[in-house]
C-alpha cells in the first residue's frame, strides 16, 4: 500500500463531489432485497460476496489494494469483451466498458462502476430500467479538467497560439494587446465537480463567479452569485468568460445556440469542456465570425473528431483540443482505482456507493 500511495483519507479528502446526504437519507426496501434511499441513493443488501469482472488492464500493486479491502472481493481480468460476456452470468459488478448484451446475461449484476464521468452513451433500457446500481467518475477528473480550462483561457488571453506560430517560423515580435483575466466575470454552467474546481481557480485569478446548476446545491464561499439555469438569459450579459460543465442530457442539448449568444456580453470567450452536444455547433460558428465572441476554448465538439470541414479549425482565436482535458499522468488512473477499492469496500460493508447516477436523469 505505501509503494503506491494508495490513501482512503486522501482520496476522500480529495473527491470534490461527494456529498454526506446518502448516509443520513431516509429508506425502504425492495423486493430484491436492495434498500432504496430516498434520495436516489442506493445501499446493496445482498453484499456476502462480490466478484468484480474488466476488461481493463489493473497493475498488479492497484488488484492487490482492491481485494484487499476484504477477502470477499474477487476481481477478474478478461481480456476481451467477449470473455467478460461469457463470464458475466457469475459476476456482481463490472468495472468499465459494458455492452448491452452484457446487462442482459449478468442476472446476478448488482452495480457497475463506469470509467467516465459522462454516461450518456450507456443509458440502454436494459440498465436503466434494472435495479443496477450505476456509479460514475463524477469529480475524478475535476482538478485536471479545471486546470484545462485555465490553459485554454490564458492561451487565448496572453496570445499564446500567435507566438506559437512566431516561434515555428522564427519571428521576434511583441503584440500590446494581451488581456488580464483579473476582475473579469466568469459563468458557469453546472456547479458539479469540474464547475466547482473551475470556480475555485477562477476565485484565485480575481474572478467574480457566477453560476447556474439544476440542483438545489449549497453555494461555495467562492461563487457570487448561485442559481437555477432559468437564471441564464440574466447571467450570459454578465460573462466575460463562459464555461460549460454539464453533462449530454435531453435537458442539455444544444442549450447554447442563437438566443443565447445574441445575450452574452460582446467579445466574451466560451470554454467548452464537457459534452460538445449542449452547444448549437454552427451557432457557435457564426457567434465567433460576427464576433459577439472573441474567442473559444474546446475540449469537446458536436461530433467527435471534430470534422476536417469544419470551419473552427482554422480559426485563430480558437483552440482545440481533443477531449484530452481529463488526461493526467500522474493521478488520473490512480484516482480512478482509488474509487472503485472504495466502492468496493462500501458495496461488502452495506454502505452506500459513491457517484451513483440517477439513470432517469442521466447524471
Amino acid at each position: 500500500m505505501s509503494e503506491i500511495k494508495f490513501s482512503r483519507r486522501g482520496f476522500l479528502d480529495g473527491l470534490a463531489t461527494v456529498t454526506a446526504a446518502a448516509a443520513v437519507a431516509p429508506h425502504t426496501a425492495s423486493a430484491s432485497g436492495r434498500t432504496v434511499i430516498t434520495t436516489g441513493q442506493s445501499i446493496i443488501r445482498d453484499n456476502s460476496s462480490l466478484t468484480i469482472l474488466t476488461t481493463l488492464k489493473i497493475p498488479k500493486e492497484f488488484a492487490d489494494k482492491i481485494t484487499s479491502v476484504s477477502p470477499k472481493v474477487k476481481l477478474i481480468q478478461c481480456g476481451s469483451a467477449q470473455e467478460l460476456l461469457e463470464k458475466v452470468a457469475d459476476a456482481d459488478a463490472i468495472y468499465g466498458q459494458f455492452s448491452r448484451e452484457a446487462i442482459a446475461a449478468g442476472k446476478k449484476l448488482k452495480w457497475i462502476q463506469y470509467t467516465s464521468a459522462g454516461v450518456e452513451g450507456v443509458l440502454h433500457p436494459e440498465l436503466v430500467n434494472s435495479e443496477i446500481v450505476l456509479t460514475n467518475m463524477k469529480g475524478i477528473f475535476a482538478k485536471q479538467i479545471a486546470e484545462h480550462v485555465f490553459a485554454m483561457l490564458l492561451g487565448l488571453t496572453r496570445k499564446i497560439p500567435t507566438y506559437l506560430q512566431q516561434q515555428r517560423q522564427q519571428i521576434w515580435k511583441r503584440h500590446d494587446d494581451p488581456l488580464e483575466v483579473g476582475g473579469w466575470t466568469m459563468g458557469i454552467i453546472g456547479l458539479g465537480g469540474i464547475g466547482t474546481e473551475t470556480a475555485r481557480r477562477a476565485h484565485a485569478f480575481d474572478m467574480q463567479v457566477i453560476a447556474v446548476d439544476i440542483e438545489p446545491i449549497r453555494k461555495p464561499h467562492f461563487v457570487a452569485e448561485l442559481h437555477h439555469p432559468n437564471w441564464l438569459p440574466e447571467m450570459l450579459p454578465q460573462c466575460d468568460v463562459l464555461v460549460t460543465a454539464v453533462p449530454h442530457t435531453p435537458l442539455t442539448f444544444k442549450m447554447l445556440g442563437a438566443e443565447q449568444f445574441n445575450r452574452i456580453k460582446r467579445g466574451a470567450i466560451f470554454i467548452g469542456v464537457s459534452r460538445g452536444k449542449v452547444v448549437d455547433e454552427p451557432q457557435l460558428v457564426r457567434a465567433l465570425q460576427e464576433g459577439k465572441l472573441s474567442g473559444a476554448g474546446l475540449d469537446v465538439t458536436f461530433q467527435e473528431p471534430l470534422p476536417k470541414e469544419s470551419e473552427l479549425w482554422n480559426m485563430e482565436n480558437v483552440i482545440i483540443t481533443s477531449h484530452s482535458a481529463a488526461q493526467s499522468r500522474q493521478h488520473r488512473e490512480r484516482r480512478m482505482l482509488e474509487l472503485l477499492a472504495e466502492n468496493a469496500r462500501r458495496f461488502i460493508a452495506g454502505e452506500p456507493l459513491l457517484n451513483q447516477v440517477d439513470k432517469r436523469k442521466g447524471y
